[in-house]
Parts: C-alpha cells; sequence; structure tokens
C-alpha cells in the first residue's frame, strides 16, 4: 500500500511539474532572420519583405521591432 501510495505522489509531482510546458503559447517563425542590401546610390529608397508565421496556438503580438 505505502508503494503505491508512494507512487501516485510522484506521479502527481511529476504530472504538475510538467504540465506548464504543455500549454498554448504563440511561436514566432521567420525563415528569413537577415537580409544584406547591395550597395545603392545615396538617396535610393529600398524595400525588402520579411515573412512573420505565428505557429503557436495563441495570438502572436508584435510589441516592438528594431534593427540591429
Amino acid at each position: 500500500m505505502k508503494l503505491v501510495c508512494r507512487f501516485c505522489i510522484l506521479f502527481c509531482v511529476c504530472f504538475f511539474m510538467f504540465a506548464g510546458y504543455c500549454h498554448a503559447a504563440p511561436k514566432l517563425f521567420m525563415p528569413e532572420r537577415r537580409f544584406v542590401f547591395e550597395p545603392v546610390p545615396d538617396g535610393s529608397v529600398l524595400h525588402h519583405d520579411y515573412i512573420l508565421k505565428n505557429q503557436g496556438d495563441e495570438p502572436l503580438e508584435i510589441l516592438e521591432i528594431g534593427t540591429a
């Protein structure tokens, strides 16, 4: 009986410890993280589109962007 009780306690501890890893969350996927522009004349306007995809289970919020 003690063995069964200890097993149940161990199972509950492990279950609750790893339950946090199974929750829904946003997950950003960016196939291209960098883009190097070729040299261009001064005053030129350049454009480049980045593809962002949310592969998670919750909405992805992008609150801030910047350059490196």
